[in-house]
């Protein structure tokens, strides 16, 4: 378990593999960042708005 997470957060060759693939792998955190910070965003102005 602990290999295969740090294959997936460690430093990758984007130069090699399939670049669907490579993509999708790099761009994965960035969505759940993206969706972390919209949810913040959401909470916060309810919370202001109250």
């Amino acid at each position: 378990m602990a290999g295969k997470l740090s294959a997936f957060f460690g430093a990758q060759d984007m130069t090699v593999g399939n670049p669907a693939t490579n993509l999708i792998r790099f761009s994965t955190p960035l969505l759940i960042g993206n969706l972390a910070q919209q949810l913040y965003s959401t909470v916060d102005s309810i919370v202001v708005g109250n």
